[in-house]
């Protein structure tokens, strides 16, 4: 007979208190553990994310996937991809560990955040990046990887005809508004080579 969801997160709760003393060795069962409590408590699941970040910030500083970028991708499959965004924009705690002091960061977040029209989370990500002195990969390679995410979502309206303008000028009127952060963010570049990539990337959408 299976359990109830209560006794479920009862149990999860006793696994968490007994492998917390060991966050390291078992971040993966802890990212599960939290990621599986959110589907019913994500008040509950958010107050155990926090503690990890907390007391495992020297871990995720050099192998932060599994309590930042894979909790993000545990957490999107268990809630969906716009409340996780919710949360982060709710959450200046969790935004900052997730994407100012961790070495694992995945630029679809950012995207995401751009995409649900969280424009301003979508700058406070990038600012936490850019300061970011423990990511495995560059600013560059972060901003070419959203670009060409934003032109793969908005390449139909290069497709639309004049006569059908109106019905589609919300939709660029919201393409537009995301490439102009997305060039100004270029514009912080100084690798000469991808901002010329990317400007080509952008250019029919400002």
């Amino acid at each position: 007979m299976a359990k109830s969801s209560k006794n479920k997160e009862e149990l999860l709760l006793q696994s968490f208190e007994i492998l917390k003393n060991n966050l390291e060795d078992n971040s993966g069962k802890i990212r599960e553990i939290i990621a599986k409590i959110a589907k019913s408590n994500i008040t509950l699941a958010i107050d155990m994310w926090k503690y990890v970040l907390i007391n495992g910030e020297a871990i995720i500083k050099r192998d932060g996937y599994s309590f930042t970028s894979g909790m993000l991708y545990s957490l999107e499959q268990k809630i969906g991809g716009e409340e996780l965004i919710i949360i982060l924009n709710e959450n200046e705690d969790i935004l900052e560990y997730v994407f100012g002091k961790s070495d694992s960061i995945y630029s679809s977040y950012i995207w995401d955040a751009l995409r649900y029209g969280y424009i301003e989370l979508a700058e406070k990500m990038y600012t936490l990046v850019k300061k970011n002195r423990y990511k495995e990969n560059s600013l560059t390679e972060f901003i070419e990887e959203i670009c060409d995410s934003f032109a793969s979502e908005f390449d139909y309206i290069q497709d639309v005809d004049d006569d059908d303008d109106d019905s589609y000028e919300e939709e660029e009127n919201r393409a537009n508004e995301v490439a102009n952060v997305l060039l100004k963010w270029v514009g912080n570049l100084r690798d000469k080579e991808a901002k010329a990539r990317i400007t080509v990337t952008l250019i029919d959408y400002v």
